[in-house]
C-alpha cells in the first residue's frame, strides 16, 4: 500500500528521517495490529504489525553498502530520491541534518565529500528529484530508537513475512476457487487438485494440496463445501456417463447397468440426481 496525505504524521522542525517508525503512523489501526514487546532492559515498545497491507518503500539498505564516491556521483540523487520519499515537507533545518548525514554515513571517507560542498548540490537537486522506486514492502513498524536488539528485530520481520505469505497464499486460493467454480460444470465437483490448478494464473502457482491445505482459509472451505452440495461427480467421465444416462430410452436397471457399464448402484444414484433436478 502506498502511503498518501494525511496518513503519516509530519516532520517537526528541523527533523529528518531513515525510515518509517511506528510514531510516524497516523491512525495505525489503518494499516495493522498494534502490539506490545518487551526489550532486554524491560522496557515495553510498541510495535505495528502489517502482515496484511505493508507499507510500499524504496529499499533502502543499498545505501549503507554502496558509498558515493565522489560530489558528481550519479548515486547522490537517487539517496536523496529516496530518503525524501520518507520526509516530504521536510523543512531547510531537516535538509541540513539530512546531508550532514549522508556525509557522515553514506560517503567514501576517501571521496573528500564534505558538509559545504554536498549542502549547495543536495538544495538544488530537491526540488526536481524523480519519483522513487517503491520496491520493498514493510511488515513491521518498532518505535524510532527502539531499545530491541538488531537480531530481534530482523527476528520479528521474518515472522510477520510469514504471517504475509499466509494470508497471500489463503487470498490466492479463496480466488483460485472462485475462478474454478465459475469455469466448472454446474454438477462437476471442485476438487482441491482443480483449485490447485486455477493458482496458477495468479503468478504465485501453489504445487500440492499439502500447501493448500496449510493456507486454505475456513471462509473458502464453505465456499468449497456450499459449492459441492449440489454438485455429484468428481471426475468428466462420470458426468459423461450420466450425460448418456439421460439420452436412454425407458429400460429396466439392469439393462441400464449393461449399457451404460456401470453399476446398478451408479443407475440408481443417476436416477436420484436427476429426480432432484
Amino acid at each position: 500500500m502506498k502511503v498518501a496525505a494525511g496518513q503519516i504524521r509530519a516532520n517537526q522542525p528541523g527533523e529528518f528521517r531513515t525510515g518509517f517508525f511506528y510514531e510516524d503512523i497516523v491512525d495505525g489501526a489503518t494499516w495493522g495490529e498494534a502490539a506490545e514487546v518487551t526489550t532486554p532492559t524491560g522496557t515495553i515498545e510498541k510495535v505495528l504489525i502489517l502482515d496484511q497491507v505493508p507499507i510500499k518503500i524504496p529499499y533502502m539498505q543499498v545505501y549503507y553498502a554502496r558509498k558515493i564516491k565522489g560530489i558528481k556521483d550519479p548515486f547522490i540523487a537517487e539517496v536523496l530520491r529516496d530518503f525524501m520519499f520518507f520526509n516530504e515537507g521536510i523543512d531547510q533545518a531537516g535538509i541540513s541534518k539530512l546531508v550532514s548525514f549522508i556525509v557522515r554515513y553514506l560517503c567514501l571517507p576517501a571521496a573528500g565529500i564534505t558538509y559545504e560542498t554536498l549542502y549547495p548540490v543536495a538544495y538544488e537537486m530537491i526540488p526536481h528529484l524523480p519519483d522513487p522506486e517503491l520496491l520493498y514492502d514493510q511488515v513491521i513498524l518498532f518505535q524510532r530508537g527502539s531499545l530491541l536488539p538488531a537480531k530481534e528485530r530482523k527476528s520479528m520481520s521474518l515472522q510477520v513475512r510469514g504471517m504475509r505469505n499466509s494470508y497471500l497464499f489463503g487470498e490466492i486460493i479463496h480466488n483460485a476457487t472462485l475462478a474454478a467454480i465459475d469455469k466448472s460444470h454446474p454438477k462437476l465437483k471442485i476438487t482441491k487438485f482443480k483449485v490447485l490448478e486455477e493458482t496458477a494464473s495468479s503468478g504465485r502457482e501453489i504445487k500440492s494440496v499439502k500447501t493448500l491445505n496449510v493456507h486454505i482459509k475456513e471462509e473458502t472451505e464453505h465456499v468449497l463445501d456450499v459449492a459441492n452440495s449440489h454438485r455429484h461427480f468428481t471426475t468428466g467421465k462420470s458426468l459423461n456417463k450420466y450425460k448418456k444416462f439421460l439420452a436412454l430410452p425407458p429400460m429396466s436397471v439392469r439393462d441400464m447397468s449393461a449399457t451404460l457399464g456401470v453399476s446398478k448402484s451408479t443407475v440408481m444414484k443417476y436416477r436420484e440426481v436427476h429426480d432432484q433436478e
